[in-house]
């Protein structure tokens, strides 16, 4: 006997691929998704989707047996896509949850609206920033970027010690040929040590700031035009807010020049690390440490050990520690980094997090 499906209806369909602006809701795609066809002067070709963010029937992906068939085909379960997207966040429910669905749709209707009515030429500039840290020949450190941002947008770029909040440092740059650098930051013309560090880049589109007319020109008087999750208001309770770019990461300073070549008894302390290491995520702190949660998620009878524990040294010094096994057919990974000289773990994938926190049963 067939499974009841709550499926979408065309007007359904119609609204969730309006309110994207008819591209791919997934963040870093946003691919325009409905164009002309060459069979005859009226066809067009659609390529999106209009997924159920919870499952349209029993036993699909993430589904929700609390809504009633009327909210499982609403607007509000909704999220307009491309077929190969569609398709991934059904194959991947750990890495795709609701909760990511839902804020891919409200990134797309933010930007679909940002763009609505505006000639090409002033359109949404959805922000773009990477950064990475590198050692100067004195053993300074050095913020390097890439960015869409526009040329010669001037940026200022913090340092800061992410666990106690200070201030270490500041400097002022500009963005060329999509890239950007910050001056070497040093404490007192000393180095500072290998470790985790946070770095904020931000950059004000308002009169003081004096940025030049051909960037202002892109990215809209006091920000307008930008959207995206570096696209920050100064002032969210106003819709008129004025915007600014404001991109934290959080990046690991390289071990100073000379330093010795990791080992492998480093790589063996780093899984004793992590196996002994108890972590706090998202605010709980764990009833106990990574090496009992894993073997606890292992006794699930859809996961197994593959490989187990492995370490491996990167460039930068960090030490990588991943946990292999898998999930029903699917080889998995669970990774954290660690810092040797401080014993300072952090995990560093979804798994790595799954596997860091037990409740207090």
């Amino acid at each position: 006997m067939a499974t009841s499906r709550d499926d979408f209806s065309p007007g359904v369909k119609s609204i969730l691929a309006s309110r994207a602006g008819y591209r791919c809701s997934k963040p870093d795609c946003r691919a325009l998704t409905v164009g002309p066809s060459d069979e005859h002067p009226a066809a067009h070709t659609n390529i999106g989707v209009a997924a159920h963010i919870t499952a349209a029937s029993a036993g699909g992906p993430r589904y929700d047996p609390t809504l009633t068939p009327e909210e499982r085909r609403s607007v509000t379960n909704g999220i307009w896509t491309c077929q190969n997207h569609g398709k991934e966040v059904d194959d991947d429910v750990i890495r795709y949850s609701a909760d990511t669905l839902r804020a891919w749709k409200h990134h797309a209707e933010v930007e679909a609206r940002a763009v609505l009515g505006r000639p090409i030429a002033a359109q949404s500039l959805d922000i773009a920033v990477q950064i990475a840290m590198h050692r100067a020949p004195d053993n300074a450190l050095l913020v390097t970027g890439a960015t869409n941002l526009p040329e010669g947008t001037k940026l200022w770029i913090e340092l800061y010690d992410p666990q106690a909040n200070r201030l270490l440092g500041q400097a002022k740059t500009r963005v060329t040929d999509g890239m950007f650098a910050a001056s070497g930051f040093t404490q007192g013309g000393q180095p500072h040590p290998h470790g985790w560090y946070s770095v904020e880049v931000i950059a004000y589109f308002n009169g003081p700031w004096q940025q030049p007319e051909a960037v202002m020109q892109i990215v809209g008087r006091e920000g307008e035009y930008l959207v995206g999750r570096f696209a920050d208001p100064l002032h969210p309770e106003f819709d008129e807010s004025e915007k600014r770019l404001h991109a934290s990461f959080l990046a690991i300073a390289p071990l100073l020049t000379g330093s010795p070549s990791r080992t492998s008894a480093d790589l063996d302390e780093a899984i004793r690390i992590v196996r002994q290491v108890v972590l706090t995520v998202q605010g709980r702190k764990s009833a106990s440490p990574v090496g009992e949660v894993v073997d606890l998620f292992m006794s699930s009878p859809d996961l197994r050990v593959f490989n187990g524990w492995s370490a491996n040294a990167q460039a930068n010094g960090a030490i990588v520690v991943t946990f292999s096994f898998w999930n029903g057919k699917t080889p998995e990974n669970a990774t954290w980094i660690v810092i040797l000289e401080t014993g300072e773990v952090r995990y560093s994938n979804l798994y790595g997090k799954y596997m860091s926190w037990a409740p207090d049963y």
